[in-house]
């Protein structure tokens, strides 16, 4: 299936949205982790039905939406609630990874109707402890963090795959899920001459920088619908603040929700999407009859 593009724009802010399916079916929205877009989501549209109404969004900075200040996390929750009011979201299945995540978290805190069911791929929401103890990623500024550093112009997309193709983490991503990311990770280059990267280093850094500022607790208890957290092993207490072998999410998280549960995935890693859609995609069909367990296994 080949999805529709649309552009919905604010005032302050044009936001991308991909749409597969047939309106009347169920609703899916899909959201996708920092650095990453809409087209991420190909493989696990690929297992789902094709009579459901499905759509996934490019956040403010990625893909083809525009690159508009503020990259704070809040404000990508906002934007999400946005983009759900625009498209007469009720009832939907609410899937985010990573950042993702954590937004389909914040606009189900904030709306309910939106949503009947939310399958949470490592949203990254850490423990309270970590909200009130820390401001900010350990960095005194977004010039200074690494990735900020990263290259962002390439000759052609096959430069892009030839470079990354053996690297951790994309080595062990499935391959077709690798080339959806680095067909639909780049734009031409404002030179005229190749390409580069839609989500600039610059705007992944800061919004690493910013994800201390959006505690979502006081949302949790409005959350009643059925709420599956997927994760892979929790990161070690000496790790590194940018390695995603491991979950840098709560191990406890899915039972702060009222209907909560946890998935615990330790054959892999952060980029649980990337790895094995098809497991994604089992979830979501689950959650069209609020299934949480159905998937487990």
């Amino acid at each position: 299936m080949f999805p529709k593009e649309q552009l919905i724009r604010f005032p302050d802010v044009d936001l991308c949205v991909f749409e597969w399916g047939k309106p009347g079916g169920q609703q899916v929205l899909l959201v996708h982790a920092t650095g990453f877009h809409a087209r991420c989501w190909d493989q696990v549209v690929a297992k789902l039905p094709e009579d459901w109404h499905i759509f996934a969004v490019d956040m403010r900075g990625h893909g083809r939406s525009s690159n508009s200040e503020p990259f704070t996390w809040a404000q990508f929750g906002d934007d999400l609630i946005r983009v759900s009011q625009a498209l007469g979201l009720k009832d939907a299945i609410g899937v985010g990874h990573s950042m993702g995540g954590h937004c389909v978290t914040h606009a189900a805190g904030h709306h309910a109707e939106f949503f009947k069911h939310l399958v949470l791929v490592d949203p990254v929401i850490f423990s309270p402890d970590v909200y009130r103890e820390r401001g900010d990623a350990g960095f005194a500024s977004v010039e200074e963090h690494p990735v900020a550093r990263r290259r962002g112009h390439f000759s052609s997309i096959d430069e892009i795959r030839e470079r990354y193709a053996d690297r951790m983490p994309y080595k062990i991503w499935q391959r077709k899920v690798f080339d959806d990311y680095c067909e639909y990770g780049v734009l031409p280059a404002s030179s005229g001459e190749g390409f580069e990267l839609a989500c600039p280093g610059y705007v992944e850094a800061s919004i690493y920088m910013g994800n201390f500022d959006a505690n979502l607790y006081q949302l949790l208890p409005n959350i009643k619908v059925p709420v599956i957290v997927l994760r892979a092993d929790p990161r070690d207490p000496d790790s590194k603040e940018m390695d995603f072998s491991a979950s840098p999410t709560w191990p406890a998280l899915a039972s702060q929700f009222p209907h909560g549960q946890d998935v615990h995935l330790p054959d892999l890693t952060h980029f649980i999407v990337m790895q094995d859609p098809d497991l994604v995609a089992d979830f979501i069909r689950a959650g069209a009859d609020s299934q949480i367990v159905s998937a487990v296994g």
